[in-house]
């Protein structure tokens, strides 16, 4: 006769609520650790254009506008509420903003906890911890523009929390609980478009859970592809017409794009398991054409799945399901459409933010299935002490990456480290250094900027700002005129210019090009400055950078 496993012993010996209490604690206190550098962070890289810069958020009438005309490269409604309620509220100070995205963040993780405790998992928690303080989320927390990943993220989870409790035994489907899964996939979609993968996933849910999907099950989830149908014509129209507008993304063809996609998906795969070497911009591949070396990534995941195929019957389905998630909602993400951030890479942190979810999950679960596995107390007190060390090294990793991003100099000179020849890089990191007062490093980094990237008209502009602010208004005029013949919508480069002209009596000249500077953006003090020094016939500043 087989000789039968005992039980394996639960994790905590506490009963309710602190088996429950416990957990959370531990969840909160760490996730607060991992963060706490990046609460006194400033504004980053293109914050002062989502925030402090952006008109629509300061009037009533720019909420309007928000819904019914906005003014964003993308239609995300939802998220510009949520900041211009948080404008009214903390102004431009960043604390803020970064106290909401961490708590988001939060969240997500306890609503990460429930969902796998809803699939089975007895101690879920592990997937909540897991995901609340690896250093792949940092990026997403800490810069505030990514609000928009912490804020769609929870209501992503709503949904399919929502979905999973109406899909329970038919004596407790709730019809309601459907309702519920429908509005919050549509508030999701509303604050970002990468959760459109919700449907696809809910197909992998039901085969999960029954090996099968029916016509019933399909009908239910029509209504969620049909949203998602919906909101994936309105992203690519707004990527394509304002995001992209005149600028070209090379992507190349289907072969690259598989390329891509597969490099990708093994790229966050291993980030996920060793997470260093982490950078806020990362290199871009060359894939146009692509090698076939870079096609071995597709056939090894194609070989991965194929493997656990086979084993569905047993642990191979669970790893489909958390395998399938990952790489279902990486799909808009992983190099198949045209992204405006793809001008700088192919792979970034706070696209893996929502994917990884899956992989959470998944640790979770080979976790629990180690421990059932183990039967000796020596077994259960090196997992433990395992998880343990696990845990400490995953929340180093986060405090150090977070203080990357407290300011412009931290986060770009650590940036160059990985990507030294990236000239948005070298063009905040240099207005990052104005604002510190170190002027000849900042001209510095704009010249590099400019020899890096040509057509940077930015760069250009703040090469201006330099020489206007050394006083040198002929040399001043140069890379000024430069900036504009790049991109004459400029606004900082017309309000710049306008400054130069000011210095030098023209005050009409001066004028005209403050008024340029306003209708671009209608939210410029330094231009209104400039034009009311202008029509004053007198001088000002230079705009601060």
């Amino acid at each position: 006769m087989k000789k039968q496993r005992p039980p394996a012993p639960p994790l905590a010996a506490r009963p309710l609520p602190w088996g429950t209490l416990l957990p959370a604690l531990a969840i909160l206190i760490a996730a607060l650790i991992a963060f706490f550098p990046a609460f006194g962070g400033d504004w980053l890289w293109d914050d002062n254009t989502q925030v402090t810069e952006n008109g629509a958020l300061h009037t009533l009438s720019g909420l309007r506008n928000i819904w019914f005309n906005t003014p964003e490269v993308d239609y995300l409604p939802l998220k510009s509420t949520f900041l211009w309620i948080a404008w009214h509220l903390w102004g431009d100070t960043p604390l803020g903003y970064h106290l909401s995205g961490f708590a988001c963040h939060l969240v997500s993780a306890f609503l990460l906890w429930k969902g796998l405790g809803r699939l089975g998992l007895r101690y879920g928690w592990i997937g909540g911890l897991l995901f609340a303080i690896h250093p792949l989320t940092v990026e997403s927390v800490s810069w505030i523009s990514e609000l928009k990943n912490t804020l769609s993220l929870p209501l992503f989870l709503l949904s399919l929390d929502a979905y999973i409790e109406f899909d329970g035994e038919k004596r407790k489907r709730k019809k309601g609980a459907y309702v519920l899964a429908l509005l919050c996939y549509l508030a999701a979609l509303l604050t970002k478009a990468s959760v459109i993968m919700l449907p696809p996933v809910l197909l992998l849910f039901v085969w999960w859970k029954r090996g099968r999907i029916g016509g019933r099950d399909i009908a239910r989830i029509l209504p969620f592809f049909a949203l998602a149908a919906l909101f994936a014509c309105v992203t690519i129209s707004f990527q394509n017409a304002r995001a992209i507008g005149g600028d070209t993304v090379l992507i190349g063809g289907l072969p690259s794009r598989f390329a891509c996609a597969g490099l990708a998906s093994v790229f966050y795969l291993w980030k996920f398991l060793l997470p260093l070497s982490l950078f806020p911009v990362y290199p871009r591949w060359t894939i146009d054409p692509p090698t076939l070396a870079q096609f071995l990534p597709d056939l090894a995941l194609l070989g991965l799945l194929l493997w656990f195929w086979t084993r569905r019957k047993t642990w191979g389905r669970h790893a489909l399901f958390g395998l399938g998630f990952f790489l279902l909602t990486l799909l808009p993400v992983a190099g198949f459409l045209q992204m405006y951030y793809m001008r700088y890479s192919w792979v970034a942190d706070h696209f893996v933010y929502l994917p990884m979810i899956g992989l959470a999950g998944l640790a979770a679960a080979g976790a629990e299935a180690l421990w059932t596995r183990f039967t000796s107390p020596l077994q259960h007190r090196c997992l433990r002490d395992a998880g343990a060390i696990l845990a400490v090294l995953l929340l180093i990793g986060s405090t150090l990456h977070a203080a990357v991003y407290h300011d412009l100099v931290a986060m770009w000179s650590y940036g160059l480290k990985g990507n030294p020849g990236f000239a948005v890089a070298h063009n905040d990191l240099g207005v990052g250094l104005v604002q510190r007062g170190k002027l000849e490093e900042a001209f510095a980094h704009f010249d590099q900027a400019v020899r890096l990237d040509p057509n940077y008209a930015d760069a250009w502009s703040n090469l201006g700002y330099m020489f206007l602010g050394a006083g040198k208004l002929k040399e001043a005029m140069i890379p000024l005129g430069e900036a504009l013949r790049i991109n004459p919508n400029l606004a900082n480069a017309h309000a710049n210019l306008g400054y130069s002209l000011l210095y030098q009596g023209r005050s009409a000249e001066a004028a005209r090009e403050f008024i340029q500077a306003l209708r671009i953006r209608p939210y410029y003090p330094e231009a209104r400055q400039g034009l009311e020094a202008a029509r004053a016939g007198r001088t000002a500043m230079p705009p601060a950078k």
